[in-house]
């Protein structure tokens, strides 16, 4: 779970108020989904999104755009349960409330 003890890191210096975090990238998708089911998925991001004010999230139109080899089928099974990276987010924004951001 390296992504959870980044997005902790990142969480920690955060806290101390040393840093900001303008912008998170999210380029693999796949990695930072390891081992959790869809609703542990969306708390992830979820406190992700939080960390800062915007986010840019891998895009893709079909789980095959993210896994074009076919043995990673129970990879592609997971993220078949979002249509699209958008509503992916919007399902994690509910969780926060509606409001991302380290400002609210």
């Amino acid at each position: 779970q390296k992504a959870a003890a980044l997005l902790g890191s990142l969480r920690s210096l955060l806290a101390l108020g040393s840093a900001r975090c303008d912008l998170m990238a999210v380029s693999d998708l796949a990695g930072l989904a390891q081992g959790a089911l869809p609703s542990e998925f969306e708390e992830v991001m979820a406190s992700a999104l939080a960390l800062c004010e915007r986010a840019a999230v891998e895009e893709y139109k079909s789980v095959q755009d993210l896994f074009p080899v076919s043995g990673n089928s129970k990879q592609a099974r997971f993220f078949s349960y979002w249509s699209d990276p958008r509503q992916l987010i919007r399902r994690a924004s509910r969780r926060l409330g509606g409001q991302g951001g380290q400002g609210g």
